[in-house]
């Protein structure tokens, strides 16, 4: 008797003879002398067991190889050792015999794969694979168009650090600070998002507010602060300095109070850039502050060298 070996869609492997009573055969590999791939175990075949468990070792590990299996079936998964990449059977070329030739030409699609290395891509890449870079932490994709790797993003993330603050003024606290770290020996372009808006009470609006809306407003600075050891110590003190001008943008502001709102740079003793927010709802000292006050938001992008 013998075995109908069929695959998913209901085709027999071994035609309607069946795989012969008391043999195997092997398949994935056929051409090459790997001792690898699959074996088909025919009915009463002695001792079989150390050819079901090698099956499903390899299933388990993908047949994973330096080679690609010359007798693939479709949809077949397969891993590849020296690219450490995955691929999918796509075509195993069937009818090869039919068309002539001398041998199976299937077709293999490499998986979505990313491979992590620094700094240096991986050699011989094929379209679309993907490369992050651990040094600058950038993820590029390979483009056969162009034979080279295109950055996806972050367009600059080396150096780049994000920082948020949130801080409130009133009458008890007319002034709102945040602190910024430098690393020593670095120049750092600081870009600050600052968004400001008054808070009013349902009461403070009913009795005091005559109608006017809460105020708000928004800026954007740039400035440049580099962090540098002093040249005439023996120590290692470094000491951070604002270069040039910052560069302040008014971004839009309401009318009445908010014309005295301020944001104002500075170094303290700490060698920490201080961002110090002043800002009043009201000029009268009988508001509570929880009835009007302001409420800042700043999102800050560090960009160092």
């Amino acid at each position: 008797m013998s075995y109908d070996i069929t695959k998913t869609d209901g085709t027999k492997i071994y035609g309607d003879a069946g795989l012969p009573e008391g043999e195997t055969d092997s398949i994935v590999y056929k051409e090459s002398n790997i001792n690898g791939g699959l074996m088909m175990i025919g009915k009463l075949v002695p001792e079989y067991g150390t050819d079901q468990s090698n099956n499903f070792l390899r299933l388990l590990e993908n047949f994973s190889n330096d080679i690609f299996p010359d007798d693939p079936v479709t949809g077949m998964i397969f891993y590849k050792n020296d690219e450490q990449s995955l691929f999918v059977c796509t075509d195993e070329d069937s009818n090869w015999k039919e068309e002539g030739k001398s041998q199976r030409e299937p077709e293999w699609t490499k998986l979505l794969a990313i491979q992590f290395q620094k700094p240096i891509p991986p050699a011989e890449p094929i379209n679309g694979d993907l490369f992050f870079d651990q040094e600058d932490k950038k993820l590029y994709i390979y483009d056969s168009s162009v034979e080279a790797y295109v950055l996806i993003g972050p367009a600059n993330y080396k150096n780049k650090k994000e920082i948020s603050f949130f801080g409130t003024t009133s009458r008890a606290q007319t002034n709102f600070h945040s602190q910024i770290n430098f690393d020593i020996g670095t120049t750092n372009l600081v870009t600050a998002r600052i968004v400001a808006s008054e808070k009013m009470s349902d009461d403070y609006i009913a009795t005091h507010s005559g109608g006017r809306r809460p105020e708000c407003s928004a800026w954007i600075y740039r400035l440049l602060v580099n962090n540098y050891k002093i040249s005439d110590s023996e120590s290692s003190l470094y000491v951070s300095k604002i270069i040039g001008n910052p560069n302040f943008e008014l971004i839009g502001k309401t009318e009445h109070n908010v014309s005295e709102w301020t944001v104002t740079p500075t170094i303290n003793t700490s060698n920490q850039l201080v961002l110090s927010c002043f800002g009043l709802g009201t000029d009268s000292a009988e508001i509570r502050p929880e009835d009007d006050h302001v409420e800042w938001e700043i999102d800050i992008d560090i960009v160092k060298v």
